[in-house]
């Protein structure tokens, strides 16, 4: 029976992480400027965890929790917004230089 429970929930996570990757890629406007595309991101993102309070927090409560077929559904989830986001920055207008924060140079250890 927890097994039954459990593939249904990842089932249901899967099926929810789906639908958060197409709504956050729907929102942004790709001739948007680049801080406008994060902005609209980023809203599309609150808003799909917002609308559904009780799912939401079993990405970090609940997934860990069940075993190789989570972690699994956790590198699918990681490697679906990686690909979001390549493919929102893979625009002219996206293109921003960045600054990389400086290192700072490690402490000797004791």
């Amino acid at each position: 029976m927890r097994s039954r429970i459990a593939a249904t929930l990842i089932a249901l996570l899967q099926q929810a992480n789906t639908a958060t990757v197409r709504q956050i890629a729907a929102a942004v406007d790709p001739r948007a400027p680049w801080d406008a595309q994060v902005r609209q991101a980023i809203q599309a993102w609150i808003a799909v965890a917002q609308s559904d309070l009780a799912l939401t927090p079993s990405w970090i409560r609940d997934l860990p929790s069940l075993g190789s077929d989570a972690r699994h559904l956790q590198r699918e989830w990681l490697e679906a917004f990686v690909a979001l986001i390549q493919n929102l920055s893979d625009t002219p207008r996206s293109c921003v230089p960045l600054a990389l924060p400086r290192r700072r140079a490690s402490s000797p250890s004791c």
